[in-house]
């Protein structure tokens, strides 16, 4: 099951941001870095399929990241596979999506660095969402603990909870390991590595990066 395009589609193009070059607060998760997880549909209350994101590329304010998507908990061929980024980390673009204004991207990285209480707003398209640092602590993610944050993504004016979401993310480096969303689906970490050695973007994987691949040039 892919649900991924789920998250915030913000249409945050591509800019050396001042903003972060002067807090220098956001550590993108070094290229090679992988999560595994499992989907749990509320529908179902069940685990019924499972993921795995690795970071394939990174800069200042952005991480790239390959979505593997398994229709079950024991498949091994992924049945899609795709590409995203995410801004600081809280703003997701799929890379077949336009990349960001420079005015967007620079407004993600106000919120950083994060701290309890912290704000931003973002606008898609004709909706306006806002990103809210609303908790912290710790994480177990196989059986070891994990200093995070805990963040909400919220459309302005939802009344129901349905378009509000909830991000697990990991202190250092940024990235999420759970995901909750309102209307009652879950992203879960099973466990998180860490490259041992430079991970290598390789010239056939970059050409899969579409609009993403400006990023890195």
């Amino acid at each position: 099951m892919m649900i991924k395009p789920a998250i915030l589609a913000l249409t945050l193009a591509t800019f050396a941001s001042p903003v972060l070059a002067q807090r220098g607060a956001y550590t993108p998760p070094a290229p090679g870095t992988a999560l595994n997880l499992t989907f749990q549909s509320a529908e179902e209350f069940s685990e019924d399929s499972r993921g795995r994101d690795v970071v394939v590329a990174t800069g200042e304010d952005f991480a790239i990241h390959r979505y593997e998507s398994f229709a079950g908990l024991t498949d091994i061929v992924p049945d899609d596979v795709y590409y995203y980024v995410e801004f600081t980390p809280l703003a997701y673009v799929g890379c077949d999506e336009d990349m960001p204004s420079a005015e967007d991207r620079e407004r993600a990285a106000t919120i950083w660095p994060l701290s309890l209480g912290k704000t931003a707003g973002f606008k898609f398209q004709d909706e306006r969402w806002t990103y809210s640092v609303i908790g912290e602590g710790k994480y177990m993610l196989a059986g070891e603990a994990h200093d995070v944050w805990i963040v909400e993504n919220k459309l302005l004016g939802d009344t129901t909870g349905e378009n509000t979401e909830e991000l697990i993310l990991l202190k250092s480096p940024s990235t999420y390991i759970d995901l909750r969303y309102g209307y009652g689906d879950r992203e879960k970490g099973i466990n998180i590595t860490f490259p041992e050695t430079a991970y290598v973007l390789s010239d056939e994987e970059r050409n899969k990066l579409q609009n993403c691949a400006a990023l890195l040039d």
